[in-house]
């Protein structure tokens, strides 16, 4: 008897940390925002790996036209042109454009400004932003995702150009604050499927 009621009490307990376990792997797969990876190695040569769906690039592209579906709306943020095109590998550029032909752009604001994407549909998608320092102004930039977590962007990684990704679902916003330097930016918004 004692045996049984051991066994029945091991097997109860084994049954809610399984219940345990399978509700915290739904809550994670409920999050939207999963964030995915930092790239500093890429920098202008961005078209092979990013923005196969969606391109936005500060000054050079039209935000209010939608791309495969997909819409962005950049809230208060200016743009600015720092340089027309001087061979700088960290300039991003316009498809299908060349390389040559890039001018280094950004959007900004001295405080904060919001980047909102909207996609056709509810299936996950990739958001890659690309931030860079173009000037060396000592830029550090914090990232806010929809999930409301910070992401700080160091002066050495915008310096040099980053690109960072994450997954999302639905429409999303992104929350792009100044730290450190005159301001923060952004220099593109690219869209790519979910792998």
């Amino acid at each position: 008897m004692k045996r049984t009621m051991t066994a029945l009490l091991c097997g109860l307990v084994s049954l809610a940390l399984l219940a345990g376990q399978r509700a915290t792997f739904a809550e994670e797969a409920k999050k939207p925002v999963r964030p995915v990876a930092k790239d500093t190695t890429t920098v202008g040569k961005w078209k092979s790996k990013y923005g196969k769906k969606a391109a936005w690039i500060a000054i050079t592209t039209d935000t209010a036209a939608k791309q495969a579906g997909y819409a962005l709306e950049i809230k208060d943020a200016e743009t600015y042109t720092w340089s027309e095109n001087d061979k700088d590998d960290k300039r991003v550029p316009q498809p299908p454009k060349d390389d040559a032909d890039a001018p280094a752009t950004c959007w900004y604001n001295g405080e904060t400004f919001s980047l909102v994407v909207t996609p056709p549909d509810d299936k996950p998608y990739k958001v890659t932003l690309y931030v860079m320092d173009y000037d060396h102004q000592s830029r550090v930039v914090e990232i806010v995702d929809p999930a409301k977590q910070t992401l700080e962007v160091t002066s050495a990684e915008t310096d040099g150009g980053i690109f960072l990704t994450w997954v999302v679902e639905k429409a999303v916003t992104f929350e792009v604050r100044k730290k450190e330097g005159p301001n923060g930016v952004v220099s593109a918004v690219l869209i790519d499927a979910a792998e």
